[in-house]
């Protein structure tokens, strides 16, 4: 499983759709099946990167596990995933 630090791709904050949209083509790069993202350094992802996101790991073929994530990404990743549900269920 390789490890990915995001903080060298994003720096601190991951802020549009584009650049996650951009850091997961890169991915293909990898014939890795499994990836560990590591979020440690990333204070802040904006609500339509998270979105972009969870929306491109859904997509991707590979298996994405994600580490050091702060309270403030996780609470970000909660609320869009939650959005994203009820917006399925309508």
């Amino acid at each position: 499983m390789r490890m990915i630090k995001l903080r060298e791709d994003f720096g601190k904050l991951i802020i549009t759709r584009k650049a996650v949209a951009e850091f997961f083509d890169s991915l293909g790069e990898f014939s890795d099946a499994s990836l560990t993202l590591d979020f440690e350094g990333i204070e802040f992802i904006s609500r339509s990167a998270a979105h972009e996101y969870l929306r491109q790991k859904a997509i991707s073929q590979k298996e994405i596990k994600e580490i050091n994530l702060t309270q403030n990404v996780k609470s970000m990743f909660l609320l869009v995933a939650r959005q994203m549900q009820r917006a399925v269920s309508v």
